[in-house]
């Protein structure tokens, strides 16, 4: 039995594009029509694959590049929502790990998610 492996073209309705690229956090204003699936974005400079997206390509990778941060320890990618782990040097442009074995090697020092942008610390 063969499944249909054609991608589901989401529609959308037809906005100004202007409009449709101006969002502000937590929203997703993107009203471009996109295929449903994977897709390869280039974000921070670094080749990233996306499972699934909730926006066209253009407009993720938009907003990943203004509110993902690289992790200190392995240069990846670290997306809004993932959780981090603090590396203790403030000074440093990306002061943040992975919350993985692999970039922390303790696995503990969790302080946090990140947002759109910045940590989201842990509440007490």
């Amino acid at each position: 039995m063969k499944k249909n492996l054609k991608k589901e073209k989401v529609p959308v309705k037809k906005s100004n594009d202007k409009k449709a690229h101006q969002r502000k956090p937590g929203e997703n204003p993107c009203t471009h029509s996109w295929i449903k699936g994977a897709m390869t974005l280039t974000v921070l400079g670094k080749k990233c694959k996306v499972k699934d997206s909730k926006m066209c390509k253009k407009c993720a990778e938009e907003y990943l590049n203004k509110y993902a941060t690289l992790c200190n320890s392995c240069e990846g990618v670290i997306f809004p929502g993932q959780a981090v782990a603090g590396t203790g040097d403030k000074k440093s442009k990306y002061p943040y790990t992975h919350m993985s074995f692999e970039c922390c090697d303790c696995g503990g020092l969790h302080c946090g998610h990140w947002g759109e942008g910045k940590l989201i610390p842990l509440g007490i």
